[in-house]
């Protein structure tokens, strides 16, 4: 395939970047768009939560970034240094393009599997990770999470997105047979409270969420009596124990576990500079827990609406005139 960047709407429509659907919709030229794989309408989570993150002047992260979205919007935002991941190099030459086409500029690294990422990119470091559309495709969705929290300076800030089920219990449903996601790469959808206790574990405070139900935009799966959705949360890297509102497991395992302790590389995490990005928000029903210094995030999906139909500039969509 031909690295070249078509450098008209003809040439583009007629090059290899056009040949295959794209996974988001980008607009290449005035009028002239890719087409994505999402419905024009849905909303982009953790497009919204990122706005809560004041990335101007920090270091950020994007996890399987594809054509690269996010990382535009990173750098038009005044970050600065971004950098796009994805396993293989798929959408590097559409990347290529992409930054000519929005004037930006971002590094691509193809890094494979992810669960020692932090080993990958060491000692590499970042104030800003944006972690989504990932824990679901994953073996291990803790293991996942706990390598990329190696990489967060203190104080940074981290979101979080994945597939969830509405549910009180502290569980993941497998993907068998297919019944939640024909995807291949499918395995895991993570009940809320085991993803709210997860995340504290591992020293992520959650600040902010966002949450929308699957049945609600039609995207339920077949599976009757499971409520299905997606959440997208916001989280601050803590220097210390996170409060554990008296969970003596939650302590102890944060001194004795060796998984704990091995997954995670805590002295880098701990000995990276301190970060001094800000948040700004919470988004409107967010339910504080007072005694975890948190969000408590079952208790914010009971009182928070699910997110509806999105505008073009909240969607799955990149426009030449999209700042954020």
């Amino acid at each position: 395939m031909s690295t070249s960047v078509p450098a008209t709407p003809q040439e583009f429509l007629a090059s290899p970047l056009n040949q295959t659907p794209w996974y988001y919709s980008v607009e290449v030229f005035p009028g002239v768009v890719a087409g994505g794989s999402f419905p024009d309408d849905l909303v982009m989570l953790p497009r919204l939560l990122t706005r809560h993150a004041d990335v101007a002047g920090h270091s950020c992260l994007d996890i399987g970034s594809m054509e690269g979205l996010l990382p535009v919007l990173l750098a038009r935002r005044g970050a600065s240094r971004v950098v796009a991941t994805d396993a293989i190099p798929h959408c590097a030459p559409r990347m290529e393009a992409i930054k000519k086409y929005y004037d930006v500029e971002f590094e691509f690294s193809a890094v494979g599997l992810l669960y020692d990422l932090h080993r990958k990119l060491a000692p590499q470091c970042f104030d800003f990770i944006n972690f989504s559309g990932v824990l679901y495709h994953v073996y291990s969705p803790l293991m996942a999470l706990a390598s990329m929290r190696s990489l967060l300076r203190p104080g940074g800030l981290m979101v979080v997105s994945t597939n969830i089920v509405h549910d009180d219990g502290y569980r993941a449903e497998f993907n068998a047979g297919g019944r939640l996601q024909p995807e291949a790469n499918t395995f895991w959808y993570l009940s809320v409270p085991l993803l709210d206790y997860m995340l504290r574990m591992l020293r992520l405070a959650p600040i902010d969420c966002l949450h929308f139900e699957h049945a609600g935009l039609g995207l339920t799966p077949d599976v009757p009596g499971l409520r299905t959705g997606y959440m997208s949360v916001l989280c601050q890297a803590r220097d210390e124990r996170l409060p554990t509102g008296g969970d003596e497991y939650l302590d102890s395992l944060q001194v004795h576990s060796w998984e704990f302790n091995s997954m995670t590389d805590w002295q880098a995490a701990d000995s990276h500079p301190r970060s001094t990005i800000r948040a700004t928000g919470p988004y409107d029903g967010v339910v504080q827990r007072d005694d975890l210094d948190a969000i408590d995030l079952w208790a914010t999906v009971q009182n928070q609406p699910g997110h509806g139909p999105a505008v073009a500039r909240d969607a799955h969509q990149l426009h030449l005139d999209d700042w954020e």
